[in-house]
């Protein structure tokens, strides 16, 4: 099931701090007649700080944002080793693994859907023990922490309300949230209205080439049609009719998705004894804060341990170091403040 590809030691910050990179491969279960086909064997980029192997660490799952993945993560390693290395230098050695969520219209958003796959089955029942076996990490619960970035972060959100048994820490950094505000003008984007149900027909034809990360509106409302707006069939629902009429029930099926939404409809939404650190970008291109924001907001009052922080910089900014912050709190380390 797995193949160990590569484990090999950087030295980071120009400190001797050594951190060991390895490329596994797993091969899922529950993905496994997917409907758009997708492939079952995912990279898994997991990285440690070297001689540890020994020692049982905390584990942090991370949840890339949108066109993200572990291979992304394997070629562009330098600022995963910063991470590792950021925490090591604040006392918390943890393993750090990337995993890859991603689909036919490139990303799943970590959730099961009908019409793209079982994918929060996928991270945390195949995955997540997995990976406590193989890398001797999150034996228990106070080890165990989801983070993500922007779908990412929304991800981390959604796996932290569904397995509260889990996840004993949430880092959300600029998770997509609060449709109302930070994505229904996706919807309601000429690009994307004018977009008739034969091409929505053609797209989801199991021959058809993958829908490109930089395709704009389309590419994205798409993508996350097939999240949230999904069927049993396996087909989904378009947020526009056959006379390109609006359609509210698809976007109520957005909503109800919708961290924000859910977080202000359960009594609820974590467990006391999770710890949820909600982020986002003073001045976030797709108003992320403001989402964050609203989440916390909807947890005031419902027995849940969160804080909220809001770093300088836009969407993508400082994500490392953001990181590194948001699991230091989790984890009950010193956090400081990241400068513009």
């Amino acid at each position: 099931m797995v193949a160990l590809l590569l484990a090999i030691s950087f030295v980071s910050f120009g400190r001797e701090v050594q951190v060991d990179c390895d490329d596994l491969i797993f091969d899922s279960k529950v993905l496994a007649g997917n409907p758009l086909k997708d492939p079952t064997k995912r990279h898994i980029a997991v990285f440690r700080p070297a001689g540890t192997r020994g020692r049982s660490l905390p584990l942090a799952v991370f949840l890339p944002g949108f066109g993200g993945s572990s291979d992304i993560a394997l070629q562009q390693r330098g600022g995963w080793i910063k991470i590792v290395s950021g925490l090591h230098d604040a006392g918390r050695d943890i393993v750090l693994a990337v995993v890859d969520g991603r689909n036919r219209y490139v990303c799943s958003q970590y959730i099961n859907s009908p019409s793209s796959g079982r994918y929060e089955d996928y991270i945390c029942d195949e995955l997540t023990p997995f990976l406590e076996h193989n890398e001797n990490c999150g034996k228990v619960f106070k080890d165990r922490i989801v983070v993500g970035h922007s779908s990412g972060g929304f991800g981390a959100l959604r796996l932290g309300m569904a397995r509260k048994k889990l996840f004993c820490g949430v880092v959300a950094l600029s998770p997509d949230s609060y449709f109302d505000v930070t994505h229904k003008p996706f919807t309601t984007d000429p690009s994307v209205a004018k977009i008739g149900l034969d091409m929505i027909k053609a797209v989801s034809a199991p021959t058809f080439a993958p829908v490109d990360s930089k395709s704009g509106e389309f590419g994205y409302v798409l993508a996350l049609c097939a999240d949230y707006a999904g069927n049993k069939d396996g087909t989904f629902n378009w947020l526009y009719d056959a006379q390109g009429h609006y359609r509210n029930d698809t976007y109520e099926q957005w909503r109800s998705a919708d961290p924000a939404v859910i977080a202000g409809r359960l009594t609820r939404p974590f467990n006391r004894d999770q710890r949820v650190y909600l982020e986002g970008a003073a001045q976030d291109d797709f108003k992320a804060n403001i989402g964050a924001q609203k989440v916390a907001d909807n947890l005031k009052g419902k027995g849940v341990t969160f804080t909220t922080y809001f770093p300088p910089g836009h969407h993508s900014d400082h994500v490392e170091e953001r990181v590194v912050r948001g699991i230091s709190w989790v984890l009950g380390a010193p956090v400081r403040d990241i400068a513009p």
